[in-house]
């Protein structure tokens, strides 16, 4: 990966940084090893430029206790960049970019309805709205749960008025809310919990590589991680093994701390299922396990360059 990629890299996460959040880790991790602030911010910033560990990376590898050719030896994510340009075709980023290309291309897979605002009035938002109760507004070229807003209107909403104030906002898109299997909302049931299921095209056969379960925090109604959400992986029969990590607080989490369910132990319905029907897509799959157990697809990702969004990795 040349320097230009890798400035480029460094320049989308310092955009995308919180300050909050880096002193937190920074704060956690002189607590950990007793090693000087200063020291630890400019070593973060060095490693982000040179291996593209961001503040997160660098405490979860325990990068503060690393040095020279061990760090070497981490996956970061500029490996993760180049991996996801060399298995992907860049002609298929604009499908999984905009999210009216999803819908239209992979509507057989998501079994929920949806209305693009750009060309349905107040008319067709309210009866879409009167049908399911409950809907989500977002808009259709962003990522990591930005812009979503979930919908329950009253029979005195004004239309006119909510088609407007999405509009405006560039919430295009209006999808019907998931009613996902209660064995899933009791993790938490704010939000719908996601399965991310990961494949790579081999052979022309699609092979799983890995799984992880996405949660909601219970503050939110999304489950991303970049927006308050945890994780964890999921193991080969859809057991849950470890804690979940949350980006936003930087701790693990054996119970989900607004429910109490424990993690380790838990069990996912129907994730074999999920797995063959990811045989399908050579990409990583959101899933969502709905009522009566049929495994929907929310989201596909694959590789992306420096200024798309799409990347298999966790934190999305």
């Amino acid at each position: 990966m040349g320097l230009g990629t890798k400035l480029a890299i460094f320049g989308r996460r310092l955009k995308d940084a919180s300050l909050r959040r880096m002193n937190q880790n920074i704060q956690a991790i002189h607590q950990e090893t007793g090693k000087n602030r200063l020291f630890l911010l400019c070593d973060m910033v060095w490693c982000t430029l040179r291996y593209g560990v961001g503040y997160l990376d660098y405490h979860v590898f325990g990068f503060a206790r690393n040095r020279g050719a061990n760090r070497k030896t981490f996956m970061t994510m500029n490996h993760n960049v180049s991996l996801a340009r060399m298995v992907n075709d860049a002609a298929y980023y604009p499908l999984l970019n905009d999210k009216f290309q999803f819908l239209q291309r992979y509507g057989a897979f998501l079994g929920r309805r949806w209305l693009d605002l750009r060309q349905a009035g107040p008319q067709e938002l309210a009866q879409l709205c009167q049908d399911c109760g409950v809907v989500f507004a977002k808009p259709h070229g962003e990522f990591g749960g930005k812009g979503v807003e979930r919908l329950e209107p009253r029979p005195d909403t004004d239309f006119e008025a909510l088609h407007r104030r999405l509009t405006e906002n560039g919430q295009f898109l209006v999808e019907e809310a998931i009613r996902q299997h209660p064995e899933v909302s009791r993790l938490c049931p704010q939000s719908v919990n996601t399965l991310r299921v990961v494949t790579l095209l081999a052979g022309g056969e699609a092979k799983f590589v890995y799984a992880l379960l996405r949660v909601g925090s219970g503050q939110g109604h999304v489950d991303n991680i970049s927006s308050g959400g945890m994780y964890t992986l999921v193991g080969p029969q859809g057991e849950l093994e470890f804690p979940a990590f949350c980006d936003q607080t930087g701790l693990y989490y054996d119970r989900h701390p607004v429910t109490g369910v424990a993690f380790r132990g838990y069990r996912l319905p129907f994730f074999n299922f999920g797995k063959r029907r990811n045989n399908y897509i050579a990409v990583a799959f959101d899933g969502a396990t709905r009522e009566g157990g049929y495994l929907r697809c929310c989201e596909l990702h694959s590789g992306s360059d420096i200024n798309g969004n799409i990347s298999p990795s966790m934190s999305s």
